[in-house]
């Protein structure tokens, strides 16, 4: 099965309509951006497949000349993720401002809750960790 046929039978699957779910959620962007009387949009980008998708919304929606891309990496972020950011702000011609939030996050003692950058787990039990970690205190 080649990548259209897996496409094409995704979309039957889910069954929605992705074209018209898009112009949906671009009209969603638009319309919040000026009922809240803004210039334009700002969005957190990260490296990955979800916020990619906010941001090409956002261009498509608001134009590029209005969609601000923050890149806020941490200590601990691989730098593939903010490489790929980068590079995908560029493609998509959007500006980006990169801030890290290191400072921020040592004068909260995030890194004392979860110094789990230091233990050696494998990836996938780190992210499950972190997620208990974060039900637990948002009780």
């Amino acid at each position: 099965m080649d990548f259209n046929t897996g496409l094409e039978n995704l979309k039957m699957l889910m069954d929605i309509e992705p074209e018209k779910e898009s112009l949906s959620l671009e009209h969603f962007i638009r319309e919040y951006m000026e009922r809240l009387e803004r210039e334009g949009v700002i969005l957190g980008l990260s490296g990955g497949v979800d916020s990619a998708v906010v941001a090409a919304l956002c261009k498509k929606s608001v134009g590029s000349e209005k969609t601000l891309a923050l890149i806020m990496p941490e200590k601990d972020s691989k730098k593939e993720n903010i490489e790929d950011a980068l590079n995908f702000a560029k493609e998509l011609g959007i500006g980006t401002r990169v801030i890290n939030i290191t400072p921020c996050l040592r004068k909260l003692e995030t890194y004392k809750l979860a110094p789990l950058s230091r233990i050696p787990f494998t990836q996938k039990l780190r992210g499950g960790l972190l997620k208990r970690a974060y039900r637990y205190y948002e009780r």
